[in-house]
C-alpha cells in the first residue's frame, strides 16, 4: 500500500546477512565434499586479501532455509576448491562471515568453474567463469556492482563536498539512480536471451514475480513449464502466480476469517456493503505505524460513506498487537492468527511485504492494490464524493 520495495532475495552483496539472521535455519552438508564421486561439480577460487584459514561456504538458501552443500578453507595464498555434486541444478551462494556479501553460483554436476575475487570488495570484484550459467550470473552481477561502485563514489564525493558543489552531486546522483532503473530492462533482455537456462526461472522468480511485472513473470513462466517443469524455481512462480490472478484487480477477493482480539472470528465477506480496506500491517512495522494517521483520518472522513478498514496484523503476540491497536487508537476492525508472515491470509494474498493494503467494493471485488495514503484518498474522493 505504501510503496516499500522488499526484493525476495534483497540486494544480493546483503544475502549473506539476510541468510544469517532469516527466521529460517541452517540444515547439514549435503553431498558436498573434496572426494564426492567423479563427474560432479568443481570450483577452484583464488581470493586476494583473505584472512589466513578463512572459510568459505556453498550455500543452498531456499524456503528460509540454509543448507550447507560444502565448505573449505582458504590456504596461505587465497585459494580453495570445492568439488562434490548438488541435489539439483540450480543457483547457490557462495559467502563466508570473512568476505563482504555472497555471490550467486549456478552449478549442476557437470559444472567446472572459476572464481577469482578480493576479500575486501567481494561481491564487485568476484568474476565467475567456466560455463554459460557462470556468465549469464557474472553479467547480472555486473549491473549491480557498477551500480554499488557508483554509489559508494557518490557518497565518498558528498561527504567531502561543500554546498558550492550540490549541483554536481544532484547530476551524479540522478546518473546513479538512472543506472539503478536500467537494471531491471536489462535483465529482462538478459532471460528473455537465455530462457532455457536453468537460471532464467530463477532471475524472475527473484525479480519479477511481484505484481507490477505480472505479464512478463507469467509469460515467461509458460515458457519455463514448457522448458523446465521441475525447476523448484518453475514450481514456485507457478504457485506464486496463481495465488496473484486469485487476486488481481476485478477479481471477487478471497475470503479471510480470523480471530478478533476479543476472540470470535470476524469474516470479511461480512463486511459486503461497504467499501473495505483490507490492511496488513504489524505493531512492529515502522512504516505502518507511520501510515495509520492519514488512514484513520481518511476512515473518519469516509466510514459515514461507507468506507471501513479489515485490519490483518501479521503480529504473533497479542499483548503487542491490542497495545498497537489502543496507541494508535484504530477504531476500525482487526483480525489476526498471530502467525507473522505464515499467516493463511498472507499465503493467500501473497503478501511479501508489510504494510500491503487491497481496496474492495460493496460487492467485495478487487478495486486497487498496494496504494500509497495518497491514492487510496484520491480513490475514495472519487468513489464516495460528498452528498451535494
Amino acid at each position: 500500500m505504501y510503496k516499500i520495495s522488499m526484493r525476495f532475495f534483497v540486494f544480493v552483496p546483503l544475502l549473506w546477512l539476510a541468510a544469517a539472521c532469516h527466521s529460517g535455519t541452517t540444515s547439514p552438508a549435503v553431498q558436498g565434499s573434496a572426494k564426492a564421486d567423479a563427474g560432479g561439480y568443481s570450483l577452484d577460487g583464488a581470493i586476494t586479501h583473505a584472512l589466513p584459514g578463512a572459510k568459505v561456504y556453498l550455500l543452498d538458501y531456499w524456503n528460509g532455509t540454509n543448507t550447507k552443500i560444502d565448505s573449505a578453507v582458504l590456504d596461505a595464498g587465497g585459494h580453495f576448491t570445492l568439488h562434490g555434486r548438488v541435489p539439483e541444478p540450480v543457483v547457490y551462494l557462495l559467502g563466508s562471515g570473512e568476505l563482504q556479501g555472497t555471490i550467486q553460483v549456478p552449478l549442476d554436476n557437470s559444472s567446472h568453474l572459476r572464481l577469482v575475487a578480493d576479500a575486501e570488495h567481494f561481491y564487485n570484484t568476484a568474476h565467475l567463469s567456466g560455463s554459460p550459467e557462470a556468465e549469464i550470473a557474472q553479467q547480472y552481477r555486473n549491473w549491480y556492482a557498477q551500480y554499488d561502485n557508483l554509489r559508494n563514489a557518490n557518497l565518498q564525493r558528498y561527504l567531502a563536498s561543500s554546498a558550492d558543489t550540490a549541483a554536481a552531486e544532484a547530476a551524479s546522483a540522478k546518473k546513479t539512480q538512472a543506472i539503478y532503473d536500467q537494471i531491471p530492462r536489462d535483465t529482462k533482455q538478459l532471460i528473455r536471451a537465455h530462457a532455457d537456462s536453468y537460471v532464467a526461472p530463477y532471475l524472475v522468480l527473484t525479480n519479477f514475480s511481484q505484481e507490477k511485472d505480472f505479464a512478463f513473470a507469467d509469460s515467461m513462466t509458460r515458457h519455463f513449464e514448457q522448458q523446465r517443469p521441475t525447476s523448484r524455481y518453475t514450481q514456485k512462480l507457478v504457485r506464486q502466480l496463481q495465488q496473484q490472478r486469485a487476486t488481481a484487480v476485478g477479481h471477487l477477493a478471497p475470503e479471510i476469517n480470523l480471530p478478533t482480539p476479543a476472540g470470535p472470528r470476524l469474516a470479511l465477506s461480512e463486511l459486503r456493503g461497504h467499501y473495505v480496506l483490507v490492511d496488513f500491517w504489524a505493531s512492529w512495522c515502522g512504516p505502518c505505524r507511520e501510515a495509520n494517521p492519514e488512514v484513520l483520518r481518511l476512515y473518519h472522513k469516509y466510514h459515514a460513506r461507507g468506507f471501513d478498514v479489515y485490519g490483518v496484523s501479521l503480529d504473533d503476540s497479542p499483548q503487542a498487537w491490542a497495545k498497537a491497536i489502543a496507541a494508535d487508537k484504530l477504531p476500525w476492525h482487526h483480525v489476526s492468527d498471530l502467525k507473522g508472515f505464515g499467516s493463511e491470509a498472507c499465503q493467500t494474498y501473497s503478501v511479501q511485504a508489510i504494510p500491503f493494503a487491497v481496496l474492495l467494493d460493496q460487492q467485495g471485488r478487487i478495486v486497487a492494490k498496494n496504494l500509497t495514503t495518497k491514492e487510496l484518498g484520491d480513490r475514495l474522493a472519487a468513489l464516495l464524493p460528498a452528498d451535494e
